[in-house]
């Protein structure tokens, strides 16, 4: 006779509620906890393919990329199997941010291309507008901003065709980065402005947060450093409760150059610190780049130039792997202020 136990199997329903419970969590270590769980009920090849689907949309959201990938990997062999092109676009779109945000930019725009060319094949506009803003995104960290604000564009006139599409927020906020590094600041601030109340109200933190670093960085660009240093304390608030370090790196980062406009280097340094440790802990290496060159360029204000070539040291050999070239000419014109500095206390010394 069969005992109970033995006829007991999960269903795709029961294995989707002990799933569900990652959704409103970003602790990686809780999740995981669940997925352990989950993966034990797991008895089919169909129930294992939701664990992972799961997987994969967790680390996504908590730009944990190095495990998205792995995930991700496994989940494509399937899908190539089943032919499902659909999900198919969706896991190549997610590698081919992970790629960018090491700045393995080949590799990123190689999985970019695959994307497009699978959300064509089964006209999937949204799709297509989604990876006119990932290319977007890309020529951004590139340095490449007219090219940038060409895919934004193109992607904004998609999404005003799709019905009340939460994709308008995500291209508007792209679209007032780009306007803030051309120099746009107005366009900029309406935009990150618009519909802030909105993300609150919604309780939809990430955008929020995106909103708030983007107001502090035009206040720290019009010498407000005091509204400044409020704005992106609310941002970092947003970033804390969804535990996620690559916008915590940017905040940070924000947070220090406020301080040291406001002639308090050593609470800059602090925050540079925080800033390279979250973009390190999730492989940013762009953004490390960028607090490893305000660490430089602080203790350049200290005249510890010492210390201030060891951080950019860092940043070079960053910018030099992932070729970085937009970053690389700051670091060497930092580089290069030093070695005059050196140069002309060695003549003085001598005479």
């Amino acid at each position: 006779m069969l005992s109970k136990k033995s006829i007991i199997t999960t269903t795709p329903e029961s294995l989707g509620i002990v799933l569900e419970e990652v959704k409103d969590i970003y602790n990686v270590k809780s999740a995981e906890r669940i997925f352990a769980k989950a993966l034990k009920l797991a008895d089919s090849e169909n129930l294992k393919k939701l664990v992972l689907e799961s997987q994969v949309n967790f680390f996504s959201k908590v730009r944990e990329f190095k495990k998205l990938e792995f995930f991700c990997t496994q989940l494509i062999e399937i899908y190539t199997a089943q032919k499902d092109i659909s999900n198919l676009a969706k896991c190549y779109l997610k590698l081919g941010i992970a790629y960018r945000s090491y700045g393995d930019y080949e590799q990123s725009i190689d999985f970019y291309r695959k994307a497009l060319n699978s959300y064509r094949k089964i006209n999937d506009n949204r799709g297509v507008a989604k990876m006119f803003i990932n290319y977007g995104n890309l020529y951004k960290d590139k340095g490449e901003f007219n090219h940038a604000l060409e895919n934004y564009l193109k992607a904004k006139e998609i999404i005003e065709k799709l019905e009340n599409d939460d994709l308008k927020f995500l291209v508007n906020q792209n679209l007032a980065q780009i306007y803030f590094l051309l120099n746009y600041d107005k366009k900029a601030h309406d935009l990150f402005q618009k519909d802030l109340d909105y993300f609150i109200k919604e309780k939809m933190f990430a955008r929020a947060a995106t909103s708030l670093s983007g107001i502090a960085e035009i206040q720290l660009k019009n010498e407000k450093p005091f509204r400044a240093k409020k704005t992106i304390k609310n941002a970092i608030h947003y970033w804390m409760k969804m535990e996620d370090k690559k916008g915590l790196g940017e905040a940070y980062a924000i947070l220090g150059k406020a301080e040291n406009m406001l002639q308090n280097p050593e609470e800059a340094i602090f925050y540079f610190l925080k800033s390279n440790e979250n973009y390190e802990a999730v492989y940013q290496n762009h953004g490390s780049i960028t607090a490893l060159s305000l660490l430089g360029k602080t203790y350049l204000s200290l005249n510890d130039t010492e210390t201030a070539v060891k951080y950019l040291r860092l940043a070079q050999s960053k910018a030099e792997t992932i070729k970085a070239s937009y970053e690389m000419l700051d670091v060497y014109d930092l580089l290069h202020q030093i070695y005059f500095k050196q140069n002309l206390m060695r003549k003085h010394i001598k005479h």
